[in-house]
Protein backbone atom coordinates (compact mmCIF):
# COMPACT_ATOMS: atom_id res chain seq x y z
CA UNK A 1 0.00 0.00 0.00
CA UNK A 2 2.92 2.24 0.63
CA UNK A 3 4.25 1.68 -2.34
CA UNK A 4 0.67 2.61 -4.03
CA UNK A 5 0.97 6.09 -2.37
CA UNK A 6 4.60 6.66 -3.46
CA UNK A 7 3.42 6.69 -6.48
CA UNK A 8 0.96 9.60 -6.36
CA UNK A 9 3.74 11.66 -4.90
CA UNK A 10 7.04 13.35 -5.88
CA UNK A 11 10.27 10.97 -6.47
CA UNK A 12 12.16 12.62 -3.40
CA UNK A 13 9.18 11.85 -0.71
CA UNK A 14 9.10 8.60 1.39
CA UNK A 15 6.13 7.45 3.37
CA UNK A 16 5.35 7.61 6.97
CA UNK A 17 2.39 4.89 8.17
CA UNK A 18 -0.08 6.88 10.16
CA UNK A 19 -2.16 3.75 10.20
CA UNK A 20 -2.58 0.57 9.18
CA UNK A 21 -5.55 -2.41 9.58
CA UNK A 22 -5.63 -6.06 8.05
CA UNK A 23 -7.67 -8.75 8.41
CA UNK A 24 -6.43 -12.22 7.37
CA UNK A 25 -9.50 -14.08 6.28
CA UNK A 26 -7.96 -17.70 4.82
CA UNK A 27 -4.41 -19.54 5.09
CA UNK A 28 -2.44 -18.56 1.79
CA UNK A 29 -1.35 -21.18 -0.30
CA UNK A 30 1.26 -21.27 -3.22
CA UNK A 31 2.64 -18.33 -4.42
CA UNK A 32 1.13 -15.35 -3.05
CA UNK A 33 0.33 -11.76 -5.03
CA UNK A 34 -0.41 -8.51 -3.43
CA UNK A 35 -1.83 -5.61 -4.90
CA UNK A 36 -2.04 -1.90 -3.07
CA UNK A 37 -4.28 0.79 -4.69
CA UNK A 38 -4.99 4.57 -3.53
CA UNK A 39 -8.41 4.97 -2.40
CA UNK A 40 -8.28 8.75 -2.17
CA UNK A 41 -5.19 11.22 -2.04
CA UNK A 42 -4.91 14.53 -0.56
CA UNK A 43 -2.60 17.40 0.43
CA UNK A 44 -1.48 15.42 3.46
CA UNK A 45 -2.88 12.25 4.10
CA UNK A 46 -3.51 9.18 1.17
CA UNK A 47 -5.84 6.58 1.91
CA UNK A 48 -4.97 3.43 0.45
CA UNK A 49 -6.23 -0.21 0.45
CA UNK A 50 -5.11 -3.83 -0.53
CA UNK A 51 -5.38 -7.61 -1.08
CA UNK A 52 -3.25 -10.42 -0.47
CA UNK A 53 -4.52 -13.48 -3.11
CA UNK A 54 -3.69 -17.25 -3.19
CA UNK A 55 -2.17 -19.25 -6.38
CA UNK A 56 -5.72 -20.03 -6.99
CA UNK A 57 -6.78 -15.75 -6.97
CA UNK A 58 -8.77 -16.48 -3.31
CA UNK A 59 -8.48 -13.39 -0.91
CA UNK A 60 -6.69 -14.26 1.85
CA UNK A 61 -5.88 -10.75 3.57
CA UNK A 62 -6.77 -7.43 2.94
CA UNK A 63 -6.26 -4.21 4.42
CA UNK A 64 -6.39 -0.35 4.45
CA UNK A 65 -3.67 2.19 5.63
CA UNK A 66 -3.15 6.27 5.91
CA UNK A 67 0.07 7.57 5.00
CA UNK A 68 1.98 10.59 4.70
CA UNK A 69 4.20 11.69 2.35
CA UNK A 70 7.49 12.99 4.22
CA UNK A 71 10.61 14.68 1.96
CA UNK A 72 13.35 12.35 2.35
CA UNK A 73 16.64 14.17 4.48
CA UNK A 74 18.52 16.00 2.33
CA UNK A 75 16.00 16.15 -0.19
CA UNK A 76 16.20 19.75 -2.91
CA UNK A 77 13.04 21.48 -1.65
Amino acid sequence: MAGAARSIVEDDHGMMTIDMQVQFLAPGKGRLAGEGRVARGGGSLIFCEGEIRDAAGVIVAKGTGVFRPRRAPGARK
